[in-house]
């Protein structure tokens, strides 16, 4: 009991405050790891092993670094990478949803809104125009 009310107690308080290098060499540790397995699931947990820190100062890090989340950021280059699967001319038989599953989003509606929120066009317009 002890143990769990010192816990619950720490879990409370702020962690302290790094510096701007200590949060550029944690994004740069999970960028990396983000980088490595992009096209897989990417849980959270493994990214904050992978960046050496907690939950908590892995999202302030790329909140201070990036101006935007982990989450955020592993799904912008998902979705970057989609768009350049979807506009380069090398495999004609490229479809949305084969390039989509590719790099690990497998709900097209939602990969439409996302998309089209990020690139103001749907992903079909984009193969469309490459194949146009």
């Amino acid at each position: 009991i002890l143990a769990a009310t010192l816990g619950h107690l720490a879990a409370g308080q702020a962690e302290p405050q790094l510096s701007q290098a200590a949060y550029c060499r944690i994004v740069a540790r999970a960028r990396a790891y983000i980088e490595a397995h992009l096209g897989q699931p990417i849980a959270i947990d493994d990214l904050v092993a992978s960046a050496v820190t907690s939950r908590r100062t892995l999202h302030r890090a790329f909140l201070e670094v990036l101006g935007e989340t982990p989450q955020g950021y592993v799904l912008k280059l998902r979705l970057n990478r989609i768009r350049q699967e979807l506009a380069s001319p090398k495999e004609a038989r490229r479809t949305v949803t084969t390039v989509s599953h590719r790099w690990g989003i497998a709900e097209l509606g939602w990969l439409a809104a996302r998309y089209n929120e990020q690139f103001g066009e749907l992903p079909s317009t984009t193969l469309a125009r490459r194949t146009g």
